[in-house]
């Protein structure tokens, strides 16, 4: 019963780590996603050809990347990676919260940590972005300077990073460009025309409503 936009959000969410609780205004962490795309795509070119619904998921599973980590997380990979009749960008797909081993010198500079996960990444292209939560990147000063950290670790080794934050999202301007920015270092083509920003604009608000909380 669901188009390709709904099953897209659940499968992301299927295959994310986080459960929302809209009771306590907030979300769960799991230690490890529900399931992910190449399982559901397993089961799916499993069941006969004439089951009810299978079409329109093998459809949409080439848009969806695991591991997202928060609701926003699957709003924006799906915004980028969906394609332009739905909305999308049609972007390729990122890797997710997928940890990069780092040297001893950016180590220091992350305070010890042996790894660093972008949200969204593109190692072959050298890109990556990182979403800022209301949540998780409060201005306190503690928080600001880690995130200035993480900043300077990317530029040193050698990633060019977008950063998208909560108002990015619900301002249309805003949200182009930066979707044409990743766009850009991607030497992808990103759609300026009127039809194209307006179907953007209702894919971006269709898929935060269809979230719980972000």
């Amino acid at each position: 019963h669901l188009d390709m936009i709904d099953l897209a959000v659940l499968i992301s969410t299927l295959c994310g780590d986080y459960l929302c609780a809209p009771h306590q205004n907030s979300i769960k962490y799991l230690a490890s996603p529900l399931c992910t795309v190449e399982v559901i795509k397993a089961i799916a070119d499993r069941m006969p050809a004439q089951t009810r619904g299978v079409s329109t998921v093998k459809d949409v599973l080439p848009y969806v990347a695991s591991r997202a980590h928060s609701p926003m997380e699957t709003v924006i990979q799906l915004a980028l990676c969906l394609p332009k009749k739905l909305g999308g960008c049609g972007l390729p797909l990122p890797s997710l919260n997928t940890p990069i081993e780092i040297s001893e010198e950016h180590s220091y500079i992350l305070n010890g940590s042996k790894h660093i996960i972008p949200d969204g990444l593109w190692l072959n292209k050298q890109i990556c972005y990182e979403y800022d939560s209301y949540q998780e990147h409060d201005q306190t000063e503690a928080q600001a300077q880690k995130d200035r950290n993480r900043r300077d670790a990317y530029e040193r080794m050698g990633l060019r990073t977008i950063t998208v934050d909560r108002n990015t999202m619900r301002d249309d301007t805003r949200r182009n460009l930066a979707f044409a920015k990743i766009a850009n270092y991607l030497e992808c083509e990103f759609d300026w025309s009127g039809d194209a920003q307006i179907k953007r604009h209702d894919l971006a608000w269709r898929l935060m409503h269809l979230q719980t909380i972000w």
